[in-house]
């Protein structure tokens, strides 16, 4: 594991090299791109995970609790479920 000096050395050494005044330490850029890419790939995820309906078809019944919601619901509701759904 590396010390805190070392560490600093490492970064003031990495942080020399880019071709602009930085105004914040590697780090916060790090972190910030990091967050930023996992943004963007969540974004994606749900967009690839989220089923398109033709507008033919009946409404998507989400339930309140995701993937083991309709479950739960009947389990607890059991025959009568279906006509409680929005």
């Amino acid at each position: 594991m590396m010390s805190n000096s070392s560490w600093d050395a490492a970064t003031s050494a990495l942080a020399s090299k880019l071709p602009f005044d930085a105004p914040y330490s590697l780090p916060v850029i790090i972190t910030a791109t990091a967050a930023i890419a996992i943004l963007i790939a969540l974004l994606l995820l749900n967009a690839l995970a989220v089923p398109r309906l033709d507008p033919r078809e009946p409404p998507l019944v989400k339930p309140r609790v995701p993937v083991v919601g309709h479950i739960i619901g009947l389990l607890w509701h059991q025959a009568d479920y279906h006509k409680i759904l929005p």
